[in-house]
């Protein structure tokens, strides 16, 4: 299984029965709609592999129980859908539920959806009998008075209607009378708790991120340092021993004429007039004098200030050229990891993202995967040793990238919110 831009993808290229249980699935989602079921977008064969897309919701029961269990209305809320669902493809012939806590999703609305995925077409003459009788539909039955048991279990007891429903497989009968006996509630406020939770995670792992960088550039300066005194090392312990066959006379003889070099040049420079006479009276020396006539007979005057400002606008640092570079080929990531998620192309996205990132699939947080505009403009904040933090300005959601140069060139590594 391998999830890309929110879709999941079941890749099956196993056993014979294998392949046959995943078609099976694929026959009972084309024999019955209903909004609360999880169809597969897309599916299609290549050679022996099977291959079925589909895009669940981001969120699943077992995200929304994780802060205590649900009240009884919003227990209402997520199971009349769900046996409404189950009392459809019953009504097919079709069995093989999972109401698992992870299997069972729950949209932006609070709506559940069932998946279809382990389904199969058990009869075309669906019978009150085969519903009494089918090892399926018993299996179903189980799970779906264990998913009861557990959303109302701090509930003061279910009603009898709804348990003599569940005894006779008659899921709709069930519906109406969890309907009867409360009002169902919105689950806006377990999602919203549960984003929050998201969010908190999102910024643990980006203060994870940042320490993780603030470390890795101390490793570097440490690693260069130690590579500096180990080369140092090495050049002296190669260099001493030819510095001790020189003979004492060859160095009393260097430094005798070292010592009279310095004695030559404070002499030059201390000696009283010989900065002084070298000066004219206009406060120029006669050597630039010379160079100043002989410069305005050659014609070359303006060439002259010419290169000198040359000279000095090229000794000015441009420390944004670099970050303006880097800001180029970030943009140009970006718009290449669009045309991947916009082909469904993995092998592309390996180019343009490190492995092991969550930028193949939605991130942690449950938010949904973040898209690029037709137009960005990358600002470069922060560098980080090998890497950078770049903020990808925008009126609709402003982003932070964290992008890594490696062996093969600037990689994509993660996208949160600005």
């Amino acid at each position: 299984m391998a999830t890309l831009d929110g879709s999941v993808v079941l890749l099956c290229s196993g056993s014979a029965d294998t392949r046959s249980q995943i078609a099976q699935s694929l026959a009972a989602a084309s024999r019955v709609a209903h909004d609360h079921l999880l169809h597969p977008e897309d599916y299609w064969t290549e050679e022996e592999t099977l291959v079925a897309v589909y895009r669940p919701p981001q969120r699943t029961l077992a995200d929304l129980l994780r802060d205590g269990n649900l009240s009884d209305g919003a227990a209402v809320t997520v199971l009349v859908p769900a046996l409404e669902a189950l009392e459809a493809l019953h009504s097919a012939g079709i069995a093989g539920v999972d109401f698992g806590l992870d299997s069972v999703y729950v949209d932006e609305a609070g709506a559940p959806k069932i998946s279809l995925h382990g389904t199969e077409v058990r009869t075309n003459a669906p019978t009150v009998h085969w519903r009494r009788t089918d090892v399926r539909v018993e299996q179903d039955a189980v799970a779906a008075e264990a998913l009861l048991s557990r959303l109302l279990a701090d509930s003061d007891g279910v009603p009898k209607d709804v348990r003599a429903s569940y005894a006779e497989r008659r899921w709709q009968q069930a519906a109406e009378a969890l309907l009867a006996w409360r009002q169902p509630l919105a689950l806006s406020a377990v999602i919203e708790s549960d984003a929050a939770r998201g969010r908190a995670e999102t910024r643990v792992t980006r203060r994870q991120l940042r320490h993780a960088g603030r470390d890795a550039m101390r490793r570097g300066w440490w690693l260069g340092i130690e590579r500096i005194s180990t080369g140092v090392r090495r050049l002296v312990a190669e260099f001493l021993p030819s510095l001790r066959s020189v003979r004492r006379s060859v160095w009393i003889m260097g430094a005798l004429g070292v010592s009279a070099a310095v004695a030559a040049g404070v002499f030059v420079l201390w000696t009283p007039g010989s900065s002084e006479g070298a000066r004219t009276e206009g406060g120029e020396t006669p050597d630039s004098e010379l160079f100043s006539d002989y410069a305005e007979e050659a014609g070359q005057s303006e060439f002259i200030e010419t290169d000198r400002q040359g000279q000095s606008d090229s000794s000015q640092s441009t420390p944004d050229a670099d970050e303006g570079t880097i800001a180029a080929v970030l943009e140009e990531l970006l718009f290449e990891r669009e045309a991947c998620l916009g082909s469904g192309d993995i092998e592309c996205l390996g180019e343009v993202v490190m492995a092991g990132t969550l930028l193949y699939s939605d991130d942690a947080s449950g938010m949904p995967q973040w898209r690029a505009p037709k137009s960005v403009d990358v600002q470069i904040d922060q560098h980080l040793g090998d890497a950078v933090i770049a903020t990808v300005v925008s009126e609709e959601q402003p982003v932070s990238v964290l992008a890594v140069n490696t062996e093969t060139g600037w990689l994509l590594r993660e996208i949160w919110p600005a």
